[in-house]
């Protein structure tokens, strides 16, 4: 009998315990609430964030550029730099705005500056190294990217003018073409086009390297003082012209020499020309 009894109020604690355990699971699925909020909060976050960097688009001061004029060059990298200033901003911020906000923008005629120096001012002065830029969406190409780099940074797409000016230190990688005037006047770091590139590949170059995996158009290294450049396709007229340092290696094609002053150029390998 006792055998029978404690069997009976052995079943009786189990039919007490399993409602125990199942209500104790449903007050644990609250926990599960926890991670809902944060990444609401984290959503918030974001979306004041995108507001912030679209005001300080809309605020930044732009003065014309030209190679003539370098002192409104810093002007505009300084105006972008009081721009954000305060702002705590992430690498995956910068991602973010280059994915839902770049593109909504209303693009004006100087969209594509603003925007450029902007993101260099985000991503040069924010504590991470790695960065990803989106350009394949946005309608104008984006200028002065990289300007005074010394991060590592990769962009889906194609850029404008002026890639990596100024750049110290560092890579940048485009997986797409870029225009004109890549960078000019750089002092270190790595260049990296996956596609085509306009003219005056390095011009004022004194340090670093530059490699394009497409063709390059004309004035390849012009007025440069040191550093590498490496075309592995086509390279348009007046290659090396006043060059006065480094080195230049065209794998492709040349259209033609310009006056070198002094460096070395070579083609598929072979030194032809050592002053």
């Amino acid at each position: 009998m006792n055998g029978t009894i404690m069997t009976r109020e052995h079943r009786q604690r189990r039919r007490v315990e399993v409602p125990a355990l199942a209500v104790s699971k449903r007050f644990g699925m609250y926990n599960k609430e926890e991670p809902q909020a944060v990444r609401k909060a984290q959503d918030i976050k974001k979306s004041e964030i995108r507001e912030q960097l679209e005001k300080a688009l809309e605020k930044l001061e732009y003065s014309n550029v030209s190679l003539a004029n370098q002192d409104k060059e810093e002007r505009n990298y300084t105006n972008a730099l009081k721009a954000i200033e305060g702002l705590s901003i992430t690498a995956k911020d910068v991602e973010s705005f280059t994915v839902g906000v770049l593109p909504l923008v209303f693009q004006r005629w100087d969209f594509g500056y603003k925007a450029g120096f902007l993101l260099s001012a985000l991503i040069n002065t924010c504590k991470e190294l790695d960065f990803t830029i989106h350009t394949q969406h946005i309608d104008t190409l984006l200028k002065y990217l990289g300007h005074q780099n010394c991060k590592n940074v990769s962009v889906n797409g194609n850029v404008g003018g002026m890639l990596g000016c100024e750049m110290r230190q560092g890579s940048i990688t485009v997986m797409g073409d870029v225009a004109e005037l890549v960078g000019t006047m750089m002092s270190g770091g790595c260049i990296i086009v996956e596609g085509d590139a306009g003219g005056l590949v390095g011009v004022y170059m004194k340090k670093g390297v530059i490699i394009i995996k497409g063709n390059a158009g004309h004035g390849l290294g012009e007025l440069m003082a040191g550093g590498i450049i490496v075309v592995e396709g086509n390279a348009d007229y007046n290659v090396g012209h006043n060059i006065c340092g480094g080195e230049i290696h065209v794998e492709g094609e040349i259209g033609s020499i310009g006056n070198v002053i002094h460096g070395k150029i070579y083609h598929k390998g072979k030194l032809i020309v050592d002053k």
